[in-house]
């Protein structure tokens, strides 16, 4: 077998191992639960927020993590872009609920 033959074998089991996770994350993401699983990686890895904490080890460390979600996110809007929004959206709803729950047990205190 030739070098270019074993090259081009290389790269099909990538291509295939690649579009099988996308499907694996399209799975995960067709599910109310898979979407809240995903939503809350992407939160906690401070995709939203800034890294910058003022001392350099911690501030790499939340780059790390913040990269992680950067990617995260990458293929979210590779495998499933509507996913994106419907989290968004998702974790809107569950705020404002939670919020007048907290304010209805506020206000029978």
């Amino acid at each position: 077998m030739s070098h270019e033959e074993v090259q081009k074998k290389i790269e099909e089991k990538a291509t295939k191992r690649a579009e099988r996770e996308l499907n694996d994350l399209r799975e995960v993401l067709s599910t109310a639960s898979g979407l809240r699983f995903v939503w809350k990686r992407i939160v906690d890895s401070g995709f939203f927020t800034l890294s910058y904490t003022g001392v350099a080890a911690s501030t790499d460390f939340n780059e790390g993590k913040r990269a992680e979600g950067i990617a995260l996110v990458s293929l979210v809007l590779k495998a499933r872009p509507e996913a994106f929004l419907q989290m968004m959206r998702n974790a809107e709803s569950e705020r404002i609920k939670d919020e007048a729950e907290m304010q209805k047990f506020a206000e029978e205190a």
